[in-house]
This record gives C-alpha cells, sequence and structure tokens, in this order.
C-alpha cells in the first residue's frame, strides 16, 4: 500500500542515515538554510542506482533484502531503502548471506567469489579447483570453513552422431559442483558427465544442433534433511537427489527422467531456479515456467512422499496480475515460515513479494525505472551490522501545537574503523529539519552529536516519513552507501473554532478529545477507518458503505491516545491522533 505517493510505515516515521563514500564531491561547499532544505537532489540520484517503490501491510516483517542489481552489492530495508551498496565495476552475481555468517558475491571478471566480513570487508576469495571455470549460481560457505562451488566443464562432442543436424565440432557444456575444506582440499566432486545423457535436456529450452550448448544450467544446490544434494538443473527442468557419499542419483523430479506422479499440478514446473527444502519435508522452487501457457512464473510448495514418489502441490505463489520472468528468480524461507519470492527479470518490474504461510500479500516492493533490472537472488536476514549506532532508537518530539516546534538531540558513533563524512541529506516534508552544518567529519571510534526540529505547519497528517541521505569515506569503491536508520515520531494538528479537525483530503474528525463517539464528515471517497492503540495494536475497524457521516461509537476503549487512519478509494491514506478522554 503507497499512501500519497510515499511509503506506508505504520505508525512512526522513518529517518534515514545515509553514509556515502567521500570522492571528489566531498569537498563541495553546500549552501546552507535557516530551515528545511526541501530543493536538494537526492543523493541516490548521484548514482545509477535504481528506485524501488513499496507496498507493505502490517504483516510485512521487519528485516532486509540481500542482493545484487545494477553491478550493485545491495541490502534493502524492508522500507525500501538502501542501507548498504557498492558498486564493483565490470558487474557482479549473486551477493548473499552465507551460513558462516560473512557474505559472499561473484565478480564476472574475475570468475571468482569475493567473501566479506559483517562490516563488508573482503577477508577471502574462493574458485573450484582442477582448472574448472568457477560459475556464479551457487556458492555455500558453512561454519566449518567447508565450500560448495559450481563449475562449468565445456568439452566438445560430435553431435551429428547423437542428433540429426548436430554440429560434428559442437562445444557442450557440462556442470560439476565440488565441496571443498577448510584447507582447499576436494572433499567431493560430482560430474554430470557422468550422470546425465545428452539427451536428457528439455529440448523445448535447448537446440541441440546449436554450436555451443549449454546443457545442464545448474542454477542451485541445496543441503537436504538427510545431508544429501538437491541440485537443481534448469535446463533439464528437473531437481535431482544426490547421494553426497557415492555421488549416485537417488531420485528425479521433473524433466524427462521424472520418476514421480504429479497428483495435482499437471504442468509441472520448467526451466526453474532455487530449490530449497522447507519444514515439514516440503520443497520449494521458483517455476519460471518457460513450458506454460499461457505463460507465468511462480513460486510454488510441493509435498513430497519419496517411498511412494508422489507430489502434491501445496501452495503456488503467484503475483497479481501474473509475472512471467524468463529469467532468473528464487523463492527464500524466512525466520516466521513467511515465503520471499524473488522475481528475476521481467518486464513488469515487480522486484520480491512477501508471501505468510496462507498464501497472502503481505508486502512488494517493485522498481520505478522502465528499464530492466534482475536480480539473480534475493535473500532475507533479520539484523544486520551497522557501520554507525545511534544513542536513541526513536525520536519522539510528543504533541507540538501549530506555530510551535521542539528540538531534539541524538549521538552518532562511527563504528567502521575509517573516517566517516556525513555529506548530504533530502526529506520529503519541511516539518523536519536537520539544523546541523553539513559536512561533518566523524572519525574513527567518534560521536557526534546532531539536532533535528519539528516544525508541524499547515493541515497534517498525523504521521510524516522523513529521510536523510549521508555521503562517507571508506574503503568502498567511489559509488557506495552504508546507511543507519532512526525512527522519528511527532503529531501535531490544525483545529478549527468549530472543534473539528481537518485533514488535508478535506475529511473532518471530532470531537478531539472524545469520550465515546467519533464523527466523520466528508466520507465520500473513504473506503475504510482504521484505529491504532499508541503502541500498534489495531483496535477497531470498519468498510465504508456511506456517502455522509460516520459515527463510531468507541466506549470498549480505556482512556488514553489512539491514532485513526482513514484509507481512500485510490490507495491512499491519512493519519490522525485523537485523544479518549475519560
Amino acid at each position: 500500500m503507497v499512501f500519497a505517493g510515499k511509503h506506508t510505515i505504520g505508525i512512526v516515521t522513518i529517518l534515514v542515515l545515509h553514509l556515502f563514500c567521500s570522492t571528489g564531491l566531498s569537498g563541495q561547499e553546500i549552501e546552507l538554510y535557516p530551515d528545511a532544505r526541501t530543493d536538494r537532489v537526492n543523493s541516490f540520484e548521484l548514482f545509477d542506482f535504481p528506485e524501488f517503490t513499496v507496498g507493505s501491510s502490517e504483516q510485512a516483517t521487519p528485516g532486509y533484502y540481500v542482493f545484487e542489481i545494477a553491478s550493485y552489492l545491495t541490502i534493502l530495508d524492508h522500507y525500501g531503502n538502501p542501507m548498504f551498496f557498492n558498486g564493483i565495476p565490470g558487474g557482479v552475481r549473486n551477493f548473499e548471506p552465507q551460513p558462516n555468517g560473512q557474505f559472499s558475491y561473484y565478480h564476472i571478471p574475475d570468475r571468482r567469489f569475493y567473501v566479506m566480513n559483517e562490516l563488508y570487508q573482503v577477508t577471502d576469495t574462493f574458485e573450484v579447483l582442477n582448472g574448472l571455470i568457477t560459475d556464479f549460481h551457487e556458492f555455500h560457505l558453512f561454519s566449518n570453513g567447508n565450500s560448495i562451488l559450481i563449475a562449468m566443464d565445456p568439452r566438445q562432442v560430435d553431435m551429428s552422431q547423437v542428433i540429426e543436424g548436430g554440429n560434428p565440432t559442437a562445444t557442450i557444456c557440462g556442470l560439476v559442483f565440488q565441496e571443498l575444506d577448510a584447507d582447499r582440499n576436494l572433499l567431493f566432486q560430482w560430474s554430470s558427465w557422468d550422470h546425465f545423457d545428452i539427451l536428457d535436456c528439455d529440448t523445448n529450452l535447448v537446440d541441440l544442433t546449436s554450436q555451443i550448448i549449454d546443457l545442464v544450467h545448474g542454477n542451485s544446490i541445496a543441503i537436504d534433511f538427510d545431508g544429501h544434494f538437491l541440485l537443481s538443473s534448469r535446463h533439464l527442468s528437473e531437481i535431482t537427489k544426490i547421494n553426497r557419499v557415492t555421488g549416485d542419483i537417488m531420485w528425479r523430479l521433473g524433466g524427462k527422467n521424472n520418476e514421480f506422479t504429479f497428483i495435482n499440478d499437471p504442468i509441472r514446473f520448467s526451466g526453474q531456479h532455487s530449490a530449497i527444502r522447507m519444514p515439514y519435508g516440503y520443497l520449494g522452487l521458483f517455476d519460471n515456467g518457460l513450458n506454460r501457457l499461457p505463460q507465468y512464473s511462480r513460486g510454488v510448495k510441493y509435498e513430497m512422499n519419496e517411498l511412494e514418489k508422489t507430489v502434491s502441490m501445496v501452495k503456488e505463489f503467484r503475483f497479481s496480475p501474473d509475472v512471467y520472468s524468463p529469467q532468473m528468480g528464487n523463492i527464500a524461507l524466512m525466520p516466521n515460515n513467511h515465503v520471499l519470492v524473488g522475481w528475476g527479470r521481467n518486464s513488469a518490474s515487480v522486484f520480491l513479494t512477501e508471501y505468510d504461510q496462507e498464501g497472502n500479500v503481505c508486502s512488494t516492493i517493485s522498481l520505478l525505472e522502465t528499464a530492466i533490472y534482475e536480480s539473480y537472488r534475493i535473500s532475507f536476514l533479520k539484523q544486520i551490522q551497522s557501520f554507525f549506532s545511534i544513542n536513541k532508537d526513536t525520536l519522539d518530539f510528543g504533541f507540538v501545537e501549530m506555530g510551535d516546534s521542539v528540538i531534539l538531540n541524538v549521538e552518532i558513533k562511527n563504528n567502521a574503523g575509517y573516517s566517516a563524512t556525513l555529506y548530504d541529506f533530502s526529506v520529503n516534508s519541511d516539518q523536519f529539519i536537520f539544523l546541523d552544518t553539513l559536512p561533518i567529519q566523524i572519525g574513527k571510534e567518534g560521536i557526534n552529536e546532531i539536532s533535528i526540529k519539528y516544525k508541524p505547519s499547515g493541515t497534517l497528517i498525523d504521521l510524516i516519513p522523513a529521510y536523510l541521505n549521508f555521503r562517507v569515506d571508506s574503503m568502498f569503491e567511489e559509488e557506495h552507501l552504508v546507511a543507519c536508520r532512526l525512527m522519528l515520531q511527532g503529531t501535531s494538528q490544525a483545529t478549527s473554532s468549530t472543534g473539528k479537525y481537518q485533514t488535508s483530503r478535506g475529511v473532518n474528525i471530532f470531537p478531539n478529545p472524545f469520550h465515546d463517539l467519533i464523527s466523520i464528515e466528508n466520507t465520500e471517497d473513504v473506503m475504510s477507518v482504521v484505529i491504532w492503540s499508541i503502541t500498534g495494536k489495531k483496535v477497531f475497524q470498519m468498510q465504508n458503505d456511506s456517502q455522509g457521516r460516520l459515527m463510531l461509537n468507541q466506549n470498549h476503549l480505556n482512556p488514553g491516545i489512539y491514532i485513526i487512519e482513514i484509507l481512500f478509494r485510490d490507495g491512499t491514506g491519512e493519519f490522525v491522533k485523537v485523544v479518549k478522554s475519560r
């Protein structure tokens, strides 16, 4: 849900402190203004970084999305704000958190994986052994130091002996994956050349008469509950279970060699990505749907009976309207057992969706850009390490009368191990004002106090998003950002002589304070009304079927402060703070 073109944020406003690397711009003089600098260019616009729009609800899971996009390593919070990005020359793929608590990414020019610590400093590199070419599609780094990587293994094959019209000097790209120990010794190696036949491929996806044939296109390896491997092979439209000790195939799901009966999913999956095990033995995957007509992509969860070789579809996660992603995409399980679907490359600019266990949409993030950006895989983290710490989680300005203002201070500590420069900011309202002179240098382990003024003006909705963007210098590439987040809260209302409170959309709410009854006038465009407690608990909700005045009896509420949320039929909304008297 997007309110008036801004991010929906629930009961508090968000202030994001963005910290960028110092380049040649860091010495630029900044003109100072006595109040809000609303004419500033958002710092993100200085870079080729895509903009996101967020539709969120109270069911959205607080946390962070980890992915790569447009050559940027990126961590985005659930409000759609970048908390970290770093532009890597040459391009990257598969930026993700690892089971050992670190991060990794594949650098395309180097054809190897780089490992970073929690502060995004490169600490190691990984590549496959035996002279093979490291593939970007999968990398696991475990707590014991063991790792799993995929390799491309091209070989020349006379395809004229295999298929009519085949090329006698064709190059076929097979798949190898390796498990290495902490000292980079080879523990296990599996090769598609030993276990798959050339004719196993899905010929809807692979042209066997080509000069170069990507036969398998392995794109994920998961560890099953019993320790064996689950391999997703996109160009076979198959999930294969592989014995971790012997390398033998234990079963094959999908594709030409399917061993299972699909009970309630007759079209099955095709060209898939990201096969994972889920609780209770479910199998999850992102089904690109390349063989489906009409074409659409989905996340899907299957219940498997490996003894009876049956598969039942438990839930499919489809976007509305349908999205077709011919390339990339993934499914991931969140800590609360919600499902995250990354939509890969698609023309609808849909980026990711969070679903609850019943398949209801909790949140969707889309791209504002007209150009197609894709992300190979999107992961979720509940917490990330911050370069900067703030001595207060929330700045609550309280209730401020019109014409008055309140100034509050917070302390920011630089934990990055490098000097930093707070450089730039922008706000989407002139009511939250950054008062300090920029740029501000913060040394290693340095602490600086900043001041923020809340000065309500005009007829207000109750909660106003505010974002501050900062540039900093550190060890990253020129185009990068590191951010920390501070929550702001402040309320005010314009009042008339009649005691009516009017929102910016012309809806009247009165009286305030109220005893039991609340009246709401001018409701023609109002779709619903929700009342929240000050702690964020929903205490009342109703759909509006009236065209006139609403009378809300709230005699069940205890005296105190409440937030009325007015939802309009065009998808926007406004908030008003009310007080129930004794």
